[in-house]
């Protein structure tokens, strides 16, 4: 397998949960979908449009006013 410099640009638009567990602890699930272009192929995909979709799960923690 040789070694690949690929461009994505892909526009995506989502959703995300979000819960606090205490006053600066959060934790959120996120999901989005979007068209996306890939300047180049590789072995599992092809060059031109497809699709970029993303899942996640995470959490948040404020360490100061306005820095999570």
């Amino acid at each position: 397998m040789r070694y690949k410099f690929i461009n994505e640009y892909v526009f995506n638009c989502g959703l995300i949960i979000r819960t606090s567990i205490t006053e600066k602890l959060n934790i959120y699930g996120l999901t989005s979908i979007g068209p996306g272009y890939f300047d180049e192929d590789s072995e599992r995909m092809a060059k031109g449009i497809g699709f970029s979709d993303n899942l996640a799960l995470g959490i948040n923690f404020q360490f100061f006013k306005s820095f999570f």
